[in-house]
C-alpha cells in the first residue's frame, strides 16, 4: 500500500504574488496611525509571521491598543488592494492540479488569518485543491512547528512523508522545527543565500519547478 505524501505550502510570496501589496499596506497603515514608516527590507523580514508578531517586531515600543489599531487598518488596506490587484504566481493553478493528479495531498500553513486565507482561496478558486490548512490566528505563529504538526495529525501523515514549500526563512525554520523536509522558493521574500541556512532539499526558481523537485524528493525516499 502506497503511503500518503503531503506537500504543505506557504501562501503569501509562495502561491500569491502579494509581497508588494503587503509592503504598501504596512506603510499605509503606519502612516495612518502615526508610526514611523518601516523600511521595505524590515517589512520583508516579517512576512510569514502572524500579524501580532510582525507588529511587535516592526513597532517594539507600541502599546497593545496601538498594535490592535494598526492591525485593523492594515487589514482594511490589504483587503481593499487585494480586490483590485490579487495575482497568483505564474502556473500556480496548473501545477497544483498536476500535483493532485499524482495523488499528493496538499495543505497550507500561513501567517494569514483564517478570514484572510479563506477570502484568498475563494477569490482564486483554489479552495478544493487543498486537503487542509492552518492559519496564524488558529495556532502558534511561524517558526513554531505547531501549524505543521497540526496538519500532520489531521491528515495522518508521518513527518518523513511531508514536505514544506516556502519563500521565507520563517517557513523553512518551521519545517526544520517540525522535522520535515523543505523546498525554498527563491522567487519570493528571501533569496537563496538566506533560505539555504535552513537546509532545504532544493530551490524553486518559479512555481512550476516545484513539481519536479517534489517528485524527485519522494522518489529518492522510496
Amino acid at each position: 500500500m502506497l503511503k500518503k505524501k503531503l506537500v504543505i505550502f506557504d501562501w503569501d510570496g509562495t502561491i500569491e504574488d502579494s509581497i508588494l501589496l503587503i509592503i504598501c499596506s504596512v506603510k499605509q497603515a503606519a502612516s495612518t496611525i502615526g508610526f514611523s514608516e518601516p523600511s521595505e527590507n524590515d517589512i520583508r523580514n516579517i512576512i510569514g509571521l502572524s500579524l501580532w508578531n510582525a507588529v511587535s517586531i516592526l513597532f517594539p515600543n507600541s502599546t497593545k491598543l496601538e498594535q490592535e489599531s494598526f492591525i485593523n487598518i492594515y487589514k482594511a488596506c490589504y483587503k481593499s488592494a487585494q480586490q483590485i490587484e490579487l495575482r497568483l504566481f505564474e502556473n500556480v493553478g496548473v501545477t497544483l492540479e498536476r500535483l493532485k493528479k499524482k495523488n499528493y495531498m496538499l495543505a497550507i500553513a500561513t501567517g494569514k488569518s483564517r478570514d484572510g486565507l479563506d477570502r484568498s482561496l475563494h477569490m482564486t478558486g483554489l479552495t478544493n485543491l487543498f486537503d487542509g490548512s492552518r492559519t496564524a490566528d488558529e495556532t502558534a505563529s511561524k517558526p513554531d512547528p505547531q501549524m505543521v504538526l497540526d496538519l500532520l495529525k489531521q491528515l495522518n501523515i508521518a513527518p518523513t512523508n511531508a514536505l514544506m514549500i516556502g519563500d521565507s526563512k520563517h517557513d523553512l525554520e518551521m519545517a526544520q522545527n517540525a522535522s520535515i523536509a523543505s523546498i525554498g522558493a527563491t522567487y519570493g521574500v528571501h533569496d537563496q543565500a538566506i533560505l539555504a541556512k535552513h537546509l532545504p532539499i532544493g530551490f524553486a526558481r518559479d512555481f512550476e519547478e516545484i513539481l519536479s523537485l517534489v517528485d524527485r524528493h519522494f522518489a529518492e525516499k522510496n
